[in-house]
């Protein structure tokens, strides 16, 4: 039990010490929670929605320390049958959030069917962070 509990706290010293020298995440946005100390780095989600015209998506969390900005992009998806290419991404969305400040946003991009982007850009961030991806829709062929 002994042996146990050193190695824990070896195994916890060396997590916070590279913490501190290039900060870490644990989680996947969009799927699971994300915890991150001390990290930057940018965090996207995407999603292509065939069905709906928009993609909305739910963020909560609060920031310990540092800031996080989240964006939301759109581009047109390449299309095999028409030739077309994939478009550019366009800014749908902007909003930063800084240290103390707890976040409940919802927000609904709208740009048409395509590729969503949803980017959390973590700049010396600590926090929890929840991100929620409404599920592409699925084809229902009439009742």
């Amino acid at each position: 039990m002994r042996d146990n509990i050193i190695g824990l706290i070896v195994l916890t010293g060396v997590f916070f010490g590279i913490g501190e020298w290039r900060g870490w995440n644990i989680g996947l946005a969009g799927q699971t929670p994300i915890f991150v100390y001390k990290k930057v780095a940018q965090s996207r989600v995407v999603r292509r929605v065939r069905v709906e015209d928009s993609l909305p998506f739910h963020l909560n969390g609060q920031i310990k320390n540092g800031d996080l900005t989240v964006k939301g992009f759109f581009k047109t998806a390449a299309n095999f049958e028409t030739s077309a290419r994939e478009g550019k991404e366009k800014l749908l969305f902007k909003q930063n959030f800084v240290k103390g400040q707890k976040i409940d946003l919802e927000k609904v991009l709208r740009a048409g069917k395509g590729i969503y982007i949803i980017e959390l850009d973590f700049h010396e961030t600590t926090g929890l962070f929840n991100l929620k991806v409404k599920k592409a829709a699925k084809f229902n062929p009439g009742k």
